[in-house]
C-alpha cells in the first residue's frame, strides 16, 4: 500500500465528538469544493443537473462553508463525489468521506498521467480492489446515484462495506510509522497490561435486539474494564446474514453502521472485520487469526463477558510456561454443575506455579465450551485449520466439543493434546463469565460441516445438522 494524502486531523477530532448521525441521511449526495481542473468542471457540470443533493462551488481551497458546517454536511450525506486533485485522483475529500461514514465516488484515472490504471487509480494506490466506485467519466454518476436512490438498503450496505474496509486500512497505516498516528486517529500501541500479548476476538451476528448496540457494548465495556485488557485490541468479527435471517438485514445493517462509527470515533483499538456472506464462527475466526499479532487470544462472544476478579496475567503466564494447559475457560455458574462432573478430569483443580510464590488453579476437563476463554494464537490456528474445512459454516463448539470428548474418552487420547481446562479462582463462587443471551428465542439454525481432508476423529458427520441439534 502506498501512502494516500489522508485528511486533516481537524476533521477526525470533530467527528470523534459526534454521535452516530441518524439515518436516512438528509442529502443523497453533496459536493462543496473548488473547480480547478477539467475533472472538477465535469463533475460539477453533472451535479448541477442532478436532483437530491447539495452543491456548493467555492472560490478556492478552504474558502467554502465554515468548517463546522462542512463536518455537518458530511454527516448529513450518503454519497460524496470526490473528483480528482490537480495531479492525481487522490485528495482529502475521499478519506474525509470514509471517515464520516459516506460512500465516496472517485476518478478512476489520473488527469495528468499518461499511465493507464486498469483497476482504477485508487486500487493501484491501495494495492487491492477498493470498495467504492471509481468512474472513468462523471457521466456515470447519475446512473449510480439513481441506482442507490431506488435501493437505500443497498446504499447502506455499500457504505458499511467501505467503512469497515477503511478501519482495516487505518490499522495498516498505523503500523507504517509514528507520523501516521495523529492523522489516522489510531492511537500508538500502549505497552501497559497485556496489550502486547493478548488480542480479543469477538463474533457478532444478527440477533433480535439489532440495531441496538446494547448487547455488544456491554461485552466490550466489560472486557475493557479490566486494567490488564484495557489496551488490548478487540477484533469484532461481523458475520454476514444467513438466508434464514434475511428479514433481519435492514436492522443488522443499521447495527453495523453504528458499530463501525464507534470503531472509528469512540472505541479506539476496536477493529470491525465485516463479512459480506455468512461465515459463522469457524469461518470468521480463520480470517481474524490472520490479523492477530499477539501470542494469545481471548475469545469472547458478543453476548458474553468476563465478570468478577480474574488473574488474566496469571492465566497467560500459565499458558506460556506449561505445555498444557492450552485453553483456559471462564466458568458461567458458581460451581461445576453435577451433570457435568463426569466431564472433569481428576478430583479437583491442579495448581500451576508461576514463580515467586504465585500460582493459579485450573481444572482439566473434556468439555469444550465457547464461553470466554484464553488460548495461544498458534493453538487456535491449529484448532481451526485441523478441525474445520475452508467451506465449513458452523459454531466452533459444535465441532470441538464432540472432537475432544470422543478422542479423550473413547480413543484414550491424552488430555494434553487439547489441554482444555476451567479457571478455578479461590472461594466458593467460581463464576467468572456472564451472558445477555442475545439469541433469545431464536432457533439454532443448521450448521454446515466440512473438512478439507479426512474428517477429524469424533467430528460431526454429514454435511448439515438439524436445527437445535447439539453434538453432545
Amino acid at each position: 500500500m502506498k501512502i494516500p494524502v489522508l485528511w486533516w486531523k481537524r476533521l477526525r477530532i470533530a467527528l470523534d465528538s459526534t454521535s452516530p448521525p441518524p439515518e436516512p441521511r438528509l442529502n443523497l449526495w453533496a459536493f462543496s469544493g473548488q473547480r480547478n481542473n477539467p475533472e472538477r468542471d465535469a463533475c460539477v457540470a453533472t451535479l448541477s443537473r442532478l436532483p437530491g443533493g447539495f452543491l456548493n462551488v467555492t472560490e478556492g481551497f478552504g474558502q467554502g462553508i465554515a468548517y463546522p458546517e462542512y463536518v455537518r454536511l458530511l454527516t448529513d450525506t450518503a454519497i460524496v463525489p470526490s473528483p480528482s486533485g490537480l495531479f492525481t485522483p487522490d485528495c482529502f475529500r475521499t478519506w474525509e468521506a470514509l471517515e464520516a461514514g459516506c460512500l465516496p465516488v472517485v476518478n478512476a484515472q489520473s488527469p495528468r498521467d499518461d499511465r493507464h490504471y486498469p483497476g482504477g487509480y485508487y486500487s493501484w494506490l491501495m494495492d487491492e480492489e477498493v470498495p467504492f466506485p471509481q468512474v472513468d467519466s462523471w457521466e456515470e454518476l447519475p446512473g449510480l446515484v439513481e441506482h442507490y436512490a431506488e435501493n437505500p438498503l443497498g446504499l447502506l450496505v455499500a457504505r458499511n462495506r467501505a467503512g469497515a474496509w477503511w478501519a482495516l486500512k487505518k490499522r495498516e497505516l498505523q503500523r507504517i510509522g509514528d507520523r501516521i498516528f495523529d492523522v489516522t486517529g489510531q492511537r500508538p500501541p500502549d505497552a501497559s497490561g497485556l496489550r502486547s500479548k493478548v488480542t480479543v476476538l469477538m463474533p457478532t451476528s444478527p440477533i433480535p435486539s439489532n440495531p441496538s448496540l446494547d448487547v455488544i457494548e456491554k461485552a466490550i465495556d466489560a472486557v475493557r474494564s479490566y486494567p490488564d485488557l484495557s489496551q488490548c485490541e478487540v477484533i469484532v468479527m461481523v458475520d454476514g446474514v444467513r438466508n434464514e435471517q434475511a428479514d433481519r438485514r435492514p436492522a443488522y445493517e443499521e447495527f453495523k453502521r453504528r458499530l463501525i462509527w464507534k470503531c472509528h470515533h469512540e472505541w479506539h483499538g476496536v477493529l470491525p472485520l465485516a463479512f459480506d456472506t455468512h461465515m459463522h464462527q469457524a469461518g470468521m475466526a480463520r480470517e481474524a487469526l490472520k490479523l492477530v499479532e499477539t501470542d494469545f487470544v481471548f475469545y469472547v462472544e458478543h453476548d458474553t463477558w468476563p465478570c468478577g476478579e480474574i488473574d488474566f496475567e496469571g492465566i497467560v503466564q500459565a499458558l506460556a510456561r506449561y505445555a498444557a494447559p492450552k485453553l483456559v475457560r471462564l466458568h458461567h455458574i458458581d460451581r461445576i454443575h453435577p451433570e457435568h462432573e463426569y466431564l472433569m478430569i481428576g478430583d479437583g483443580p491442579e495448581v500451576y506455579g508461576l514463580g515467586e510464590g504465585d500460582d493459579i488453579r485450573l481444572w482439566p476437563t473434556q468439555q469444550w465450551s465457547q464461553r470466554p476463554h484464553l488460548a495461544s494464537t498458534d493453538y487456535y490456528r491449529w484448532i481451526i485449520d485441523e478441525h474445520f474445512g475452508t467451506t465449513a459454516r458452523t459454531m466452533i463448539e459444535d465441532v470441538m466439543h464432540a472432537v475432544v470428548v470422543n478422542q479423550l474418552r473413547h480413543h484414550k487420547t491424552p488430555w494434553e493434546k487439547f489441554g482444555v481446562c476451567v479457571y478455578i479462582p479461590e472461594g466458593e463462587d467460581i463464576r467468572r463469565s456472564n451472558t445477555a443471551d442475545g439469541r433469545g428465542e431464536d432457533p439454532k439454525y443448521p450448521m454446515h460441516y466440512a473438512y478439507d481432508g479426512h474428517r477429524p476423529v469424533g467430528a460431526p458427520g454429514g454435511a448439515v445438522s438439524h436445527p437445535g441439534e447439539k453434538p453432545r
